[in-house]
């Protein structure tokens, strides 16, 4: 849609809403009365997780009925938002709103608010009235709906929209909606891997337990503003938690988090900042994959920036079997999933789009401490799950009655954050030696920032089991590109930790590659 034809419609687009919550005020959920029509801060958000957090989990879940109920994919498809009932095309700001509707996965009630600029909290009640149906899916007779079916229906949640790209169109630039997850996008990229609140026992035999945002609080942004501020409301069997999300979309898609936890349990197992990908192949290592495409994935490598100032890169697998690693650290400056691949030819996928997926940096803003940067690599046989998970692992339980607050960035970009003083890898390569067939050539390429001499580096890669048999360096065609080669023997059933980075007078010069080899 052109903006200027949106915010042409935009005050008749906020009367309508209106009435259509006003025709439906007493035929659906009833509207919270903790917060309607009262002075709404973030304190309020953190009072309400503590209060919570001191009783037993009531979960919320929709009474899918009519045209809601059973719908497959296309048909949830097929329902959208009329852009003509945004509830914040009456000021006059750039932002715009877009509320999702239930059914399919999206089973659980999303209370959302608007706080308007006196800080007043009201609700949006459901209204099917906002949605357009597909016709070709949804005969017209579907939509009849008695006041019971209307009680059980709700929000799934909602995705904000602004000019990102260019200043004509209204772009979607996150979307909140499952669970606690979130997705983002910057300039020029399109949806890919996605945010989490919070991760309780991933990759647990047991089970893992996927907390949701049951309330958001958007606050109506001020005349010419760039940012947006977001409250949510985190809740699950075993916490609950206070967010606060200051949002700036743009060439980086930036956020601010704040985030205060109460543990109904003591949690042993959890992640603060997860992010989640799909990687199913690339040239690092493909196996026995038939495709006709160089790469499929969302996210290329796990970079970490530690509190030691070292500069880590961990190129992603698809493993045979689950793999779950930790990256030990004390204070980390970051870490992050990137897409480093920026060319068509690097996937040759034209509908996909590899090459425009976003990387996620995560940098802190509060100690952090002991702990580690987990990462859970998920076996896949295709590209559409999810199968890679990291997060913040800190190195004591959060127990259970006590506050904990944690505050950090997540910034959206196409290359990620770069390393100032090291040179990254570009590239990675792994396949069959032509030494042996129980040995496997490694080409790991490092780009530098200025021409180099290779005479000035020293490699020497390291295998906790197996072999290296042979090293060498080649200066390639591309710019200041360094190709550092090896030779590797693995031990048939073992796994092991392979390293590697560049030496030069004695400092280590680029990041350091690490892999794990499972087979």
């Amino acid at each position: 849609m052109n903006r200027r034809d949106f915010v042409a419609g935009g005050l008749l687009g906020a009367t309508m809403l209106g009435q259509a919550i006003a025709r439906e005020n007493n035929q659906v959920a009833a509207a919270d009365t903790t917060t309607q029509g009262k002075i709404h801060d973030f304190a309020k958000v953190v009072d309400l997780a503590s209060s919570l957090s001191k009783e037993s989990y009531q979960s919320d879940r929709l009474t899918l009925s009519g045209v809601f109920a059973d719908l497959d994919y296309d048909h949830y498809r097929g329902i959208r938002f009329r852009r003509d009932a945004d509830p914040l095309s009456a000021s006059n700001h750039d932002f715009s709103m877009d509320l999702l509707p239930p059914g399919q996965l999206y089973q659980d009630r999303v209370r959302i608010y608007l706080v308007d600029k006196k800080q007043l909290a009201k609700e949006i009640l459901f209204s099917s009235e906002v949605f357009d149906f597909d016709s070709n899916l949804f005969p017209a007779t579907s939509f009849s709906l008695t006041d019971e079916e209307k009680n059980g229906l709700g929000w799934s949640g909602f995705r904000l929209r602004f000019p990102i790209n260019n200043d004509e169109t209204d772009d979607e630039f996150v979307v909140f909606q499952g669970a606690s997850y979130f997705r983002a996008v910057a300039r020029d990229t399109l949806y890919g891997l996605s945010a989490r609140g919070l991760a309780i026992k991933t990759g647990d035999p047991a089970g893992e337990e996927f907390p949701r945002f049951s309330r958001f609080w958007i606050y109506v942004p001020a005349t010419g503003a760039h940012a947006i501020t977001v409250d949510a409301l985190l809740e699950s069997p075993s916490v609950t938690g206070a967010y606060r999300f200051e949002i700036y979309p743009g060439a980086e898609t930036l956020f601010n988090v704040t985030c205060q936890l109460f543990p109904r349990k003591t949690l042993e197992k959890y992640g603060i900042a997860p992010l989640t990908s799909m990687y199913y192949f690339s040239p690092t290592r493909r196996y026995h994959i038939d495709d006709y495409r160089n790469a499929v994935h969302d996210s290329e490598g796990l970079a970490i920036h530690t509190g030691r100032e070292a500069r880590l890169w961990r190129p992603l697998a698809n493993p045979e079997v689950l793999q779950f690693s930790a990256f030990m650290d004390n204070n980390p400056k970051g870490f992050g999933l990137i897409q480093r691949a920026r060319q068509f030819n690097h996937y040759q996928d034209a509908e996909a789009r590899y090459e425009k997926r976003p990387s996620v940096w995560v940098k802190p803003l509060s100690a952090w401490m002991q702990g580690s940067v987990a990462l859970v690599e998920i076996p896949t046989d295709n590209e559409f799950n999810d199968n890679v998970i990291t997060f913040w692992q800190g190195s004591t339980a959060l127990e259970q009655g006590m506050t904990y607050r944690f505050a950090y960035q997540l910034i959206w970009s196409q290359r990620g954050v770069r390393c100032k003083n090291r040179a990254q890898v570009a590239a990675s390569r792994i396949g069959q030696s032509v030494n042996g067939k129980d040995t496997y050539t490694i080409n790991i390429d490092y780009r530098f920032k200025h021409p180099v001499s290779i005479e000035a580096l020293r490699f020497s890669p390291t295998a906790s089991q197996g072999e290296i048999l042979s090293t060498h360096l080649l200066l390639l065609d591309e710019p200041a590109t360094v190709r550092a080669s090896f030779d590797y023997r693995p031990v048939k059933g073992e796994l092991a930790e392979l390293q590697a980075n560049l030496v030069k007078d004695g400092h280590i010069v680029t990041e350091t590659w690490l892999y794990r080899w499972t087979n």
